[in-house]
C-alpha cells in the first residue's frame, strides 16, 4: 500500500472521445478501471490514478501501442486538457512556463513534481513519478511527453524537438510517432526522471498561445489527503457518492489507515462529505430550477429535517431563508 495519487480528468478525455469518434465502446474498458461512475466531462475534476493507469493497460491491449501515442495529434488539442495548462501557455515565455509548472506541480497529477535546470547553453525539464513503475506509468509517461512537445510548439510558434529524451523504463519508443519528422533526438532509457533536454535559447522565446480572459485564479495544489478526496467527489456523479470502504479501496489503504490520515489532518471522512454536500447545496439552491426537496434527495439526505439542520450547521440559515435572500 503506497501513497493515495489523483489525476486531472482531462489527461483521459481526449483518449475517450478519439476512441468513441472511432465507433470504440468504451463503457467496458472505463468499468475496469472503475471509472464508469465518474463525471468524465468534467476536465478540473480528478481521477485516483491507478485507475487511470488501468484504462491505459486496457486501450493498449485493446488498440495498441499506436493508439497511446496518437490520442492528441494536433497542439491545439492540448488547451483543452485543464485550465492548468492554459494557464502556464499563457506565460510570457517558455521560461516562465516552465517555472510556472514547477512552482504548480502535483495540481496535474499528485504523484509529480517538475523540475527546471539549466547548465550553460542545456536545459533540462523533468517530470519526477514517486508511484511504483507500471506498464500503465509507463503509458502516461510516452502520453506526457508527446503533450509537452505539442504545448511547446504551440506556445513559441515553433517545432519543439528536445536534443535528448529521458525515459524512465527499458523499452524504446517510436520516436517518429512523438517527434517532428527528420529529428535528431538522443534518447536515453532507465533514468531517474522522465525529462526533455534543449538549448536553453529556447526559454526566451515568447508564448505564442491564445490567451483565455476567463483565467484570474491559480491553480490550487491538492496536496493533502482531505483535498484529494473532496476532489474526487468533485468527479463523482451526485448518485454514487462513494462511502469510506469504497473511497479506501480506491485509495489502495485500508479504513483504519485512511481514518488515521484524515485524524492527522484535523478533519474526518464524516466531516469532509458534510463540507463537500453544503458547498454542493450552494452550489443547486442557486439553481431556480432545483427544488429544495430536490437538493435534498440528490444529496442523499435521509429527509428534509436532517438535510435542514445540517444546512444551518454550517450556514446559519435554512436553505429555503438562503434561497429567499438571493
Amino acid at each position: 500500500m503506497g501513497q493515495f495519487h489523483i489525476i486531472q480528468t482531462g489527461f483521459l478525455t481526449p483518449t475517450l472521445a478519439r476512441m468513441q469518434k472511432e465507433g470504440v465502446n468504451t463503457d467496458l474498458i472505463l468499468k475496469k478501471g472503475g471509472l464508469n461512475q465518474f463525471k468524465l466531462d468534467k476536465e478540473e475534476g480528478y481521477l485516483p490514478l491507478n485507475s487511470v493507469y488501468t484504462v491505459f493497460e486496457e486501450i493498449y491491449k485493446k488498440e495498441g501501442p499506436a493508439a497511446t501515442l496518437d490520442i492528441v495529434t494536433a497542439p491545439a488539442e492540448v488547451l483543452e486538457i485543464s485550465d492548468f495548462v492554459k494557464f502556464m501557455l499563457t506565460q510570457p515565455d517558455l521560461l516562465s512556463a516552465c517555472q510556472f509548472a514547477s512552482k504548480y506541480d502535483q495540481i496535474m497529477i499528485s504523484n509529480e513534481k517538475i523540475e527546471l535546470e539549466i547548465w550553460g547553453n542545456r536545459a533540462k525539464f523533468s517530470f519526477i513519478w514517486t508511484d511504483q513503475p507500471s506498464q500503465g506509468r509507463v503509458l502516461l509517461e510516452l502520453y506526457s511527453f508527446k503533450l509537452v512537445v505539442l504545448a511547446c510548439t504551440l506556445a513559441t510558434g515553433n517545432i519543439f524537438t528536445p536534443t535528448e529524451v529521458h525515459l524512465t523504463h527499458n523499452t524504446e519508443p517510436d520516436l517518429d510517432r512523438l517527434l517532428p519528422a527528420g529529428h535528431n533526438t538522443k534518447i536515453y532509457l532507465n533514468q531517474p526522471a522522465f525529462a526533455v533536454v534543449f538549448p536553453s535559447l529556447w526559454l526566451t522565446y515568447p508564448m505564442k498561445a491564445p490567451k483565455d480572459p476567463d483565467l484570474s485564479i491559480e491553480p490550487e495544489r491538492p496536496d493533502s489527503l482531505t483535498k484529494k478526496i473532496s476532489a474526487l467527489f468533485d468527479t463523482y456523479g451526485l448518485s454514487v457518492l462513494p462511502g469510506i470502504h469504497q473511497v479506501a479501496t480506491v485509495a489502495d489503504i485500508s479504513t483504519r489507515t485512511l481514518q488515521r490520515r484524515l485524524m492527522n489532518e484535523g478533519t474526518s471522512f464524516y466531516e469532509i462529505v458534510e463540507r463537500w454536500r453544503i458547498k454542493t447545496a450552494i452550489e443547486m439552491l442557486h439553481d431556480p430550477k432545483i427544488t429544495i426537496k430536490e437538493v435534498c434527495e440528490q444529496l442523499r439526505y435521509a429527509n428534509l429535517s436532517n438535510f435542514n439542520r445540517a444546512f444551518h450547521r454550517w450556514v446559519h440559515t435554512s436553505p429555503m431563508k438562503y434561497r429567499e435572500k438571493l
